[in-house]
């Protein structure tokens, strides 16, 4: 997918570990209920995928 640069480099940036595990699988199948929660909880916001800063 086209973000997946982005977040890779983040994880790279934010992750303690010299070699983080980073990959990347294609969902097939799933709860609906628990596939409409990561939907709209990814859709909100890019922000969602970097720790919050107060």
């Amino acid at each position: 997918p086209a973000a997946y640069p982005k977040l890779e480099q983040a994880i790279r940036e934010l992750h303690s570990y010299q070699t983080p595990e980073i990959i990347a699988l294609p969902v097939t199948t799933g709860s609906a209920e628990y596939l409409s929660w990561v939907q709209a909880a990814v859709s909100r916001s890019p922000k969602l995928l970097l720790p919050e800063t107060r």
